[in-house]
């Protein structure tokens, strides 16, 4: 028997020859099996992140594709995994409080007791089997057990998440575990290369109209491989994107998506790419869809087949050798299928708001983006970036577009349209009507539209798109507007106010909508800037979108259409947030808030409320001048660098250079911490 603390540092994948193929590793892993070694330990301690495992009883391989990928543990064994200090504790100590009892938390840790589960990593803890104590007890039931409850959801599968342990193993390391007692499962996750997150969660029931399934309920989030001074670097990212999309009914389509990756400070041999599997009118498993998308094949740049999985709404392409650290290739992705597919009865649908194409995560996006749609007449298609063309064939309305800046949205909009333009002063504007003409909204959008273009351009770097497109969406009565590059989309109440209803939406959309349709017209274009120009770097930047987007709403209203009524009514309702959401989580930590109901809008008064509000009070203690100074530094930066993935650390040394001031306490009390700066106003 023995007692001891080890370390993850033996590093388990094999070689990435030539040798390795896809389709029997991933067979292989889809199945793990046991390796035979089975022996007792008593008192041992593993070490993964911020988590301290303690395992008193037996414990054996587990072998995935000839390739150790772990081990399987059955006995007492016990969780404390420490909530870490910084801007995410508050949130993670508030869900914990909310979700388990105060006995969950035994000092700064989460507590947890477990009577077996499998842990899959890359890197096995040196010395834990040491051949000592064998036993001829195997753990069969116990893999069995966990693999079986993960088949229970509907997240990627085993074959997938472990793929990377045997064929592209990184130097840093990767756990998932399944742990149970009970009836009651838990997943611990940590992953400081991909989602660089640390994550623990509970397995808990869900019904669907298709049957029942097992989801995620997660307790702690926080971030793993993260240092909040640093920018991250990505693994791999995608610099290019050029579609072909071409549907004859407006419902299938065929899709050829050529697009290029350059590798980041490690070599990469296995490319995950998001990628949905098909469209159905309710949810469904991947492999249960109504209209299924088919990938034909991958290619590389000389015509090379490449092996592909496409499951889990996920595509891994293996390339034929690693992509050394740096360098670039580009694959093409040949797909048919639904696409297209509406399930509302309406005529259109929005490409973007799903895994249309095959897109690395949005922190790792930074790509031009070139496109060609055609679609079925009467149907308009319009894509993100300069219109290069627009012609008709054979029945189908057709359009060329160009974005040359890196963005990280490549969307495409088809619909029944009719489109209202306007040039003036530099700006070329279009407004997309659903279904039939609206000329007094149109022109209403119009003129709003180009006195906000205005308006920010003189006090930021200029518009830095081509054309303004604004799309009605008819989500009636659900006020849901968001701003894709050189794109606007909006409800169809602002278009025809009278058309929406919100006699059923939850309070804090009210608040939202009760601030006029021009300041959220102006919110959205303002995410040109903040959001498109200025693409934020990890989950946790996401407020320096939505949060200076509010507050250059607030300064439209304000000082451009010189509303100081609806202007003022801004500024009541980031207090109003303030007060209700402070004591949650700090704004920078707001998206390790899960669980509760009240947590997710806690979320978004945070982004919407409390970090406009710091910025407000930034403003008065900087001084107009110099805020406004900063503004115009951060984008016109940002327009010299294309592509470059802003942070929160990028605003403190704005902030530090154009005040000759350290702000650096300034965020971190009221962005990574709880505090509220002081009312001056």
């Amino acid at each position: 028997m023995r007692s001891a603390v080890w370390c993850a540092c033996w590093l388990l994948a094999a070689s990435t020859t030539g040798a390795a193929t896809l389709a029997p590793t991933l067979d292989s892993l889809a199945a793990p099996t046991l390796a035979g070694n089975a022996e007792n330990v008593a008192g041992a301690k593993v070490r993964f992140g911020n988590a301290v495992f303690t395992l008193d009883g037996e414990i054996e391989g587990v072998l995935g594709a000839s390739t150790r990928i772990g081990f399987a543990f059955r006995g007492q064994g016990s969780l404390a995994l420490t909530v870490a200090p910084g801007p995410f504790r508050q949130a993670n100590l508030t869900t914990i409080r909310d979700e388990l009892s105060g006995k969950a938390i035994e000092g700064d840790a989460l507590v947890r007791d477990f009577e077996g589960g499998v842990f899959f990593t890359n890197h096995l803890p040196s010395g834990l089997f040491s051949g000592e104590d064998v036993t001829s007890t195997r753990l069969a039931d116990i893999l069995d057990r966990s693999v079986s409850r993960w088949r229970e959801t509907r997240y990627t599968g085993l074959d997938h998440l472990l793929a990377p342990f045997v064929l592209d193993a990184s130097k840093e390391t990767v756990v998932f575990a399944i742990l149970w007692k009970g009836s009651d499962d838990a997943v611990y996750l940590l992953d400081p290369v991909d989602q660089r997150q640390e994550i623990f969660g509970r397995l808990k029931n869900a019904e669907s109209e298709t049957g029942s399934y097992q989801v995620l309920d997660l307790i702690l989030d926080q971030p793993a491989g993260h240092e909040l001074r640093n920018r991250p670097a990505p693994r791999v990212v995608q610099t290019a994107i050029d579609l072909e999309l071409v549907s004859t009914d407006n419902q299938s389509a065929t899709e050829v998506t050529t697009t290029t990756l350059r590798a980041g400070p490690e070599p990469v041999r296995l490319v995950s790419f998001s990628l949905i599997n098909g469209r159905s009118e309710k949810d469904r498993d991947w492999d249960e869809h109504q209209f299924p998308i088919t990938v034909r094949g991958v290619v590389d740049e000389t015509g090379r087949a490449l092996e592909l999985s496409h499951r889990y709404d996920e595509l891994l392409v293996l390339l034929p050798e690693p992509l050394a650290p740096g360098a670039s290739t580009t694959l093409t992705v040949t797909a048919e299928g639904g696409f297209l597919k509406n399930f509302s009865g309406d005529s259109y649908l929005v490409l973007g708001n799903m895994a249309y194409l095959p897109q690395l995560p949005i922190y790792s996006t930074a790509a031009s983006f070139h496109s060609v749609v055609k679609v079925k007449e009467p149907f308009v298609p319009l894509a993100c970036g300069r219109t290069v063309r627009r012609w008709t064939e054979d029945g189908l309305s057709c359009v060329e577009s160009l974005e040359e800046r890196p963005i990280a949205f490549p969307f495409v909009i088809v619909g029944k349209f009719v489109v209202t333009s306007k040039q003036e002063e530099g700006y070329d504007i279009r407004i997309y009507s659903y279904a039939s003409a609206k000329e007094r909204g149109a022109k209403n959008l119009i003129r709003n539209g180009l006195a906000v273009l205005d308006f920010y351009s003189n006090g930021m770097a200029p518009f830095p798109y081509n054309e303004l497109e604004v799309i009605e969406i008819p989500y009636y009565r659900h006020f849901f507007w968001q701003a894709p590059a050189g794109l606007v989309e909006i409800t169809s109440e602002g278009l025809s106010p009278t058309s929406g209803d919100s006699s059923d939406l939850n309070t804090i959309i009210k608040r939202y909508a009760s601030k006029g349709q021009n300041s959220r017209y102006a919110h959205e274009i303002a995410h040109q800037w903040f959001g498109n120009l200025i693409s934020w770097g990890t989950p946790y930047d996401n407020w320096l979108s939505e949060s200076f987007a509010e507050y250059l709403s607030y300064l439209f209203m304000s000082e451009g259409a010189k509303d100081k009524a609806k202007a003022n009514v801004q500024l009541v309702e980031w207090e109003t947030d303030v007060k209700e959401c402070s004591e949650y989580s700090s704004v920078y930590g707001a998206s390790a808030l899960n669980g509760d109901t009240r947590h997710q809008q806690c979320y978004t008064q945070l982004l919407y409320g409390k970090g406009p509000y710091v910025l407000h009070a930034l403003r008065q203690d900087m001084g107009d001048e110099a805020f406004k100074k900063m503004l115009f530094f951060m984008t016109t930066q940002a327009a010299k660098k294309p592509g470059l993935k802003v942070i929160t650390e990028d605003v403190i040394l704005f902030a530090n250079a154009v005040s000759g001031k350290d702000y650096r306490p300034w965020f971190d009390r009221y962005i990574y911490g709880t505090e509220v700066p002081p009312k001056t106003w």
